[in-house]
């Protein structure tokens, strides 16, 4: 049975969604660092698997605030652009300033939304099979890759 005072809204209206950093684009800058980068986001039935690499940055990127919500922070959830749409929910605290590059969405839930939507439940239903060909509509090319509009 369905609640009547349950209201439909779009992403968009409860959780801020944008492409990770561009990073080649900051290869060739001076004053390189080791960050760690998310490198591999894979699903099966039971678990996520992220994996990380190390990658030269500026340390501007580290160092600026405009870059701050390129770093994974718990509660995002991280989606694939490229198909196969892997999607990875971010449920741990203690992340040590991880970059999600652009070959991933993050979407994060805005603060005035964090009483009202559950980070984890929202990751499931953007799993489940409606959604999936709901994105395959919208993929393009031969890789499938997912945009944002």
């Amino acid at each position: 049975m369905v609640e009547k005072n349950l209201e439909k809204k779009q992403i968009q209206e409860i959780a801020d969604i944008f492409t990770g950093l561009p990073i080649t684009r900051y290869k060739k800058y001076p004053n390189l660092t080791k960050k760690s980068v998310l490198s591999v986001v894979k699903s099966d039935d039971e678990r996520n698997h992220v994996l990380f690499k190390s990658e030269l940055l500026p340390e501007e990127i580290v160092e600026k605030e405009s870059f701050e919500k390129y770093f994974l922070k718990n509660n995002d959830i991280i989606f694939k652009t490229q198909s196969p749409n892997h999607i990875f929910y971010n449920k741990r605290k203690n992340i040590k300033e991880i970059i999600v590059p652009s070959a991933y969405i993050i979407i994060r839930i805005k603060e005035e939304n964090y009483n009202k939507i559950n980070p984890e439940y929202l990751s499931e239903i953007l799993k489940s099979n409606v959604v999936k060909r709901q994105l395959n509509k919208y993929s393009e090319g031969k890789r499938s890759i997912m945009r944002l509009s």
